[in-house]
């Protein structure tokens, strides 16, 4: 890719006044470095917003974190159009709720990706845009790239595959992995208009393939285990339904196993299945899916109605991977490419040094995080 072209596209397109809403305070340090083009920036609270007339919004950028609004925002929304920023799909090298800040966004003028009752950039761009010969070069050179590298939207520092797949009675096996997610996500709450938690989703999958000879995989969102975020389902339960919980491989390892099947709400992990070429149930309504690549649960739903395009893997992937996101660099604090930010991811030190003061500085977050639940609840 032509990273000058990237850089002088992205510097012109967010060269103007920008206005932040729904920012949370740890975000105020990478937003500024990550839209460093822009000619001002400014980062309102909720309650700051009726402080403003009309004439300050005017003629300015207005960018709100995910679609939950605020009665302000709602006001606001009436009278000026609000784009929408989330994570892009290749985040970062830990969690976001651990702090981390991401290598890439995505901004959306129509909505957000994980939310079909909007026809959003994406879902148009999937619809309508021509991709050239270079365009599908630079996918397929990305594509390669990504699966070289076993990239995933989180890159966290997990071991390899344990020993249990590696078992005789296991390798030839049909392994079905259910991929969990965090249950009070936008995604969920959006995207799935049946199915609203991990169990529902674990009971629906195990009742159709416990009766056959298959080995049923559970894997729980990093944040959820973790305790950072919603959507635990008890070891119990757990036992219940599943052959394995897998707690420790990393998401790409995982998916490249043999005979492998994977059942997902809405989860990004279903598009890196079809990524490593894996037979991939939707159970809500993902960006990836309505296209032709996934089996999906539900069927009769306006979002699959609007999605009447046949589109190919490489297709989608050079669409919501290139053309969809920003990149930025941190360490040089100008935009790039994803290959830069892969390599970047690739090439972090793994030392014990590094994983160890990493590891405890993480601990520490998620210390603070817990007393701060528990002081929000008294």
């Amino acid at each position: 890719m032509n990273i000058k072209n990237i850089i002088l596209k992205n510097e012109k397109k967010y060269n103007k006044e920008i206005i932040f809403l729904n920012m949370s305070p740890w975000k105020k340090k990478w937003l500024k470095d990550f839209f460093y083009s822009a000619k001002k920036i400014y980062i309102l609270k909720n309650k700051e917003i009726k402080n403003f007339n009309d004439d300050f919004f005017k003629n300015k950028l207005i960018i709100h974190w995910g679609i939950d609004y605020s009665k302000e925002v709602l006001n606001l929304k009436k009278k000026f159009k609000i784009y929408i920023m989330e994570d892009g799909f290749i985040r970062s090298k830990n969690l976001g709720s651990d702090l981390e800040a991401p290598a890439s966004l995505s901004i959306d003028s129509n909505g957000i990706h994980f939310n079909p009752e909007y026809k959003t950039d994406l879902e148009n761009l999937l619809n309508e845009y021509k991709l050239t010969e270079i365009d599908l070069k630079n996918g397929k050179e990305l594509l390669n790239l990504f699966l070289n590298n076993s990239i995933s939207k989180y890159n966290s520092f997990d071991n390899n595959l344990p020993n249990i797949y590696k078992k005789k009675n296991i390798i030839n096996k049909k392994k079905i992995l259910i991929i969990g997610q965090v249950e009070d996500d936008a995604s969920i709450r959006y995207g799935s208009p049946l199915i609203k938690s991990n169990l529902e989703l674990i009971k629906l999958v195990s009742n159709r393939y416990k009766k056959e000879d298959n080995f049923i995989i559970y894997k729980p969102h990093p944040d959820v285990f973790i305790n950072n975020r919603k959507g635990k389902v008890s070891e119990e339960e757990l036992k219940k339904y599943c052959d394995y919980i897998d707690t420790t491989s990393k998401m790409a390892d995982l998916l490249s196993l043999n005979n492998i099947e994977v059942h997902t709400i809405t989860s990004l992990s279903g598009f890196e299945s079809l990524i490593h070429k894996n037979k991939t149930y939707c159970y809500g309504i993902p960006f990836y899916s309505g296209w032709g690549l996934t089996e999906d649960y539900i069927i009769d739903n306006e979002a699959y109605k609007r999605r009447n395009k046949k589109r190919t893997l490489l297709e989608i992937f050079t669409i919501s991977y290139i053309i969809y996101p920003l990149y930025f660099d941190y360490e040089k604090k100008i935009f790039t490419s994803p290959e830069i930010i892969i390599n970047k991811i690739s090439n972090q030190k793994n030392s014990f040094i590094y994983l160890f003061f990493k590891r405890k500085f993480l601990y520490i977050i998620r210390f603070f995080k817990k007393i701060r639940k528990i002081l929000r609840k008294k």
